[in-house]
């Protein structure tokens, strides 16, 4: 199973701290039958494997500004996230 991205529609199963509060809030309007697009969320195992990629963790905010613009995205988490568009049906 893909841990970096999550399904809105599997996102009842993850807590907050996996998917984030954006995520959780869309998944919950989707089982409440509310209009929510098709859509993933990259989760925060994501986001920490680009931090250490990126000898990013653990950086002051100010760092991350700076930062995170230029920094390159790990393989595996760029590959889940153009394979999750793929699936969405979205041409990159």
């Amino acid at each position: 199973m893909n841990t970096l991205i999550r399904w809105l529609q599997d996102v009842e199963d993850h807590p907050v701290a996996l998917v984030g509060g954006k995520g959780a809030n869309l998944g919950r309007l989707m089982r409440m039958g509310l209009p929510v697009p098709p859509g993933f969320v990259i989760t925060v195992e994501a986001y920490r494997a680009f931090l250490t990629a990126n000898n990013l963790m653990g950086a002051s905010p100010e760092v991350l500004r700076d930062c995170v613009p230029d920094s390159p995205i790990p393989a595996n988490v760029g590959t889940a996230i153009l394979d999750a568009y793929q699936k969405l049906g979205v041409s990159i």
